[in-house]
C-alpha cells in the first residue's frame, strides 16, 4: 500500500507539472495573476500588468511577427536580389510621389496616376537595376572594409559619376512614361537636373559614406530607397514645379 501510494504521489506532481508547463506554452505573465476562484476569470494583478498572448497579437507577438517577416526578407533577398531590390525601390518611390502629390495638392485630393506610374515604373526598370550593378562593381574593385581610402573612392565616384547622370536618366524616362514630348522632357532636363543634383551632394556623401561602410551590400541598394523616399518627395515636386517665366529683356 506505502508504494502505491508513492506512484500515486508521483504521478500527481508529474500531472501537476505537465498542467504548470501547457500553461506556460499558452501564456506568458508577468506577473502570475492571482485566480479567481472556481468558474471565475483570474483576476487582474494591482500593477496593472496583463497575460500577453504569444499568438501574435500581443506586444511580444507584434515582434516576433515582424522579425520573421524580416528573415523572409533576407532569404529572398539572397535568393532573388534584383527583383527584391526593384520591386522595393517601385514601392518606396510609389509612396514617395504619393506623399509629394498629397503635399502638391494641399489636401485638395487631386492625385496623377499616371505620374506615379512613370516614376514607379523608371525606378523598377531603370534607376534601381543601375544602382545595383554599379555597387557591384564598386565593392567588387574597391571594398570599403579595407581602408578609408577605397571608401572614399567609392564616394567620389557614386557623387562625381553617378549622380549628375541619375538625375538626366531619371527625368528623360519619367517623361517617356508620362507621354511628354522630347521638348517637353528635354526642357525639364535642363532646369531640374543640375540643382537637384546641388542640393543632392548636401545630403548623399553623408549618407553614401555610412551607407558603403556599415551596411552589408545586399542591403545598400534597399538602404538607399528608403533615403530616396524622403528626397524623392523633394524633386517629385520640383519636377512638377510650374516653370517660371523667362524676363523679357525688350
Amino acid at each position: 500500500m506505502a508504494f502505491v501510494k508513492v506512484l500515486a504521489g508521483v504521478s500527481g506532481k508529474r500531472a501537476g507539472v505537465g498542467l504548470d508547463r501547457r500553461r506556460t506554452t499558452l501564456w506568458t505573465s508577468v506577473p502570475a495573476p492571482a485566480p479567481g476562484g472556481p468558474g471565475k476569470p483570474p483576476s487582474v494583478p494591482e500593477d496593472g500588468s496583463m497575460w500577453r498572448r504569444d499568438d501574435g497579437r500581443g506586444p511580444d507577438g507584434l515582434v516576433s511577427v515582424l522579425v520573421t517577416l524580416w528573415k523572409n526578407y533576407l532569404n529572398a533577398l539572397e535568393r532573388w536580389p534584383i527583383v527584391v531590390k526593384c520591386v522595393s525601390g517601385a514601392v518606396l518611390t510609389m509612396l514617395g510621389d504619393v506623399a509629394a502629390q498629397a503635399l502638391e495638392s494641399r489636401g485638395k485630393g487631386s492625385w496623377d496616376a499616371r505620374r506615379t506610374f512613370a516614376f514607379t515604373t523608371t525606378s523598377l526598370l531603370l534607376t534601381t537595376p543601375i544602382y545595383h550593378f554599379v555597387y557591384q562593381f564598386l565593392e567588387a574593385r574597391f571594398p570599403a572594409a579595407v581602408g578609408a581610402r577605397n571608401l572614399i573612392t567609392q564616394v567620389v565616384l557614386d557623387q562625381l559619376i553617378v549622380c549628375p547622370l541619375y538625375f538626366p536618366v531619371f527625368f528623360f524616362s519619367a517623361g517617356v512614361f508620362e507621354g511628354k514630348s522630347l521638348r517637353e522632357t528635354r526642357e525639364q532636363i535642363l532646369r531640374d537636373s543640375w540643382p537637384l543634383c546641388k542640393l543632392s551632394w548636401m545630403v548623399y556623401p553623408f549618407v553614401q559614406a555610412a551607407n558603403f561602410r556599415f551596411v552589408p551590400l545586399k542591403l545598400r541598394t534597399v538602404t538607399l530607397s528608403l533615403v530616396d523616399f524622403w528626397f524623392l518627395i523633394v524633386m517629385s515636386i520640383t519636377s512638377h514645379a510650374e516653370a517660371e517665366p523667362i524676363p523679357s529683356t525688350n
